[in-house]
């Protein structure tokens, strides 16, 4: 079985790996500086843009990603 993750560059030093979103609008990821550390957050959305609290992304990046529980 395969899992599809999402990589996303939020800076030149740092991205995310985003596993999916939970049905109360969590994105589970991982970051390049704490790789081990597996990270849940619910998100903001605005304008197009997912927000947590301390990244922003395109609401599309989430698109094919599943839904997790």
């Amino acid at each position: 079985m395969t899992k599809l993750i999402k990589m996303v560059w939020t800076s030149k030093d740092n991205c995310l790996f985003i596993y999916g979103i939970t049905e109360k609008g969590e994105v589970i990821f991982r970051t390049t500086n704490n790789i081990k550390h597996l990270q849940k957050e619910v998100v903001a959305v605005k304008d197009g843009k997912c927000y947590t609290n301390l990244y922003h992304f395109n609401i599309e990046l989430l698109n094919g990603l599943p839904m997790l529980e």
